[in-house]
């Protein structure tokens, strides 16, 4: 038994490390500190996923809790750390999640099905990512990104003008519905 206390006392200062009485003590409460620190070092990490996310979400100026409550109601099944990740790595795809938490919050808010926001087209397709998201083909020509660079910058300003028209359809619709309800 106190061979075994001493082994885990190793690499301690002074008499912590070989003295019994002190290295029982001494590992005893080293082993309290690291059951305390694992469960310390996840809320950490869960913060700063927190952050990077936020950080993200108000570049595409939408409220890191608007963002989760979209997401959640989309039924979006993607934790923190992936979303972290993606808002690092990928610009693109965490655009098209805001773009997914947006229209679910608007589809919610209108009252129609929640889920229906899951089933409406994302501004680009995969296969249009810039080359700076492209690890795989790295030999492209200087051409060739910029025709795609162009192609990704048309699509977004076109889902940037049917969001717009789609907001004022929405806007008009909403306006129809509260007159309605007032004069019945």
């Amino acid at each position: 038994r106190q061979k075994k206390i001493l082994k885990l006392a190793k690499g301690f200062h002074g008499n912590r490390k070989n003295v019994w009485r002190v290295a029982r003590l001494a590992v005893w409460k080293s082993l309290q500190h690291a059951y305390r620190m694992r469960r310390q070092k996840k809320r950490e990490m869960k913060q700063l996923w927190i952050k990077q996310v936020n950080a993200a979400c108000r570049e595409h100026s939408i409220k890191y809790g608007q963002f989760m409550h979209g997401l959640h109601i989309s039924g979006c099944e993607v934790n923190r750390k992936m979303l972290a990740e993606l808002a690092r790595m990928e610009p693109l795809s965490f655009f098209s999640v805001v773009q997914l938490s947006t229209l679910s919050r608007k589809v919610a808010a209108a009252g129609l099905n929640p889920h229906a926001a899951a089933d409406v087209p994302l501004p680009y397709k995969l296969y249009d990512f810039p080359q700076e998201f492209d690890a795989e083909n790295e030999n492209r020509t200087q051409k060739e990104y910029d025709t795609r660079t162009s192609t990704v910058q048309k699509a977004l300003t076109e889902a940037l003008e049917r969001e717009r028209d789609e907001d004022a359809k929405f806007e008009e619709q909403l306006k129809k519905e509260m007159e309605s309800k007032k004069k019945a």
